[in-house]
């Protein structure tokens, strides 16, 4: 994975602290995980961070179909890092961008998708019988703004200055909770930015 991230950012590569596993429940079963609208995972970012390239890399555990709620990504979007949306539905995302075209991402489990941070995209409704899950990892060059200065961003590459990875599960607990007490002080913004 880090290989394919090196060819988009370069050597120098940090974890960005937004990452997430997602249950995706059918639709049926209601709950808060029905679908996920339009967006762009750089409005859950701070602003300063809206001149990094982040590199969102989503991975399914379970095989993403259509019918589990496969990832929907929009192309043909021209000048999409101009403007950053939080959460559309389709009338407005067709007035964003016209003639946009969504792909489903039909993969399967363990196979991965590298989307940048301002590619418009969305879960569309599971309803299948089962769970669909997976992970999404963001990636950046080491030394720029994460947009979540609150968490703990970790070097996983470096040819600059190995020793500076960070590999230890033990730094990465206590860096979490150092995160987690931050935002509970209030002394970094945090969360999704308004529009």
């Amino acid at each position: 994975m880090l290989a394919a991230v090196e060819q988009i950012i370069g050597p120098e590569i940090t974890l960005n602290p937004i990452q997430h596993i997602r249950p995706y429940i059918p639709h049926r079963y209601g709950g808060g995980y029905g679908t996920t609208t339009w967006h762009q995972d750089q409005a859950v970012t701070q602003a300063d961070a809206d001149g990094v390239e982040i590199i969102t890399c989503w991975i399914p555990f379970t095989n993403s179909t259509v019918e589990n709620g496969a990832l929907r990504i929009l192309t043909d979007v021209s000048h999409a890092e101009d403007l950053v949306i939080g959460h559309h539905d389709d009338d407005e995302i067709a007035e964003i961008w016209p003639g946009a075209t969504p792909v489903d991402c039909v993969l399967e489990r363990g196979d991965a998708v590298l989307i940048s941070a301002f590619t418009p995209h969305r879960g569309t409704e599971n309803v299948s019988d089962t769970v669909r899950w997976s992970m999404d990892l963001r990636f950046q060059r080491t030394g720029t703004p994460t947009g979540r200065p609150a968490h703990p961003a970790f070097i996983l590459q470096s040819e600059a200055d190995p020793g500076s990875v960070q590999d230890s599960f033990d730094e990465w607990c206590v860096r979490w909770v150092e995160g987690h007490e931050n935002v509970r002080s209030g002394k970094f913004p945090h969360g999704h930015r308004t529009e």
